[in-house]
């Protein structure tokens, strides 16, 4: 399952976020998913929630539930305990960043 990280366009702060969750997960999936690979990809995307927010913000597309395989991955408790700790470290990056 890729994941996929949206900023609104324009916002370097909002990219600079998505790029560091996205390096983490890149990272944890290497140690966790050997082999497996990841091809999340960063881009701007003109959402309502992005445009419309005022602290720093990032979209996060972690499955598409009417996707079958990705359901099932994530209803998995422990996966979603995974991905949840992993926006964590991401967003930690991010902040000791700045």
């Amino acid at each position: 399952m890729d994941v996929f990280f949206y900023h609104a366009p324009g916002s370097t702060q909002g990219r600079q976020l998505a790029s560091a969750l996205r390096t983490t997960f890149k990272q944890k999936y290497d140690t966790h998913q050997p082999g497996r690979g990841f091809t999340g990809t960063v881009s701007g995307r003109d959402l309502y929630v992005l445009r419309n927010t005022a602290p720093v913000a990032a979209f996060v597309e972690l499955g598409n539930i009417q996707n079958r395989f990705d359901l099932r991955r994530l209803v998995q408790s422990d996966n979603r305990e995974a991905l949840a700790k992993w926006l964590k470290d991401g967003i930690v990056k991010d902040f000791k960043s700045k």
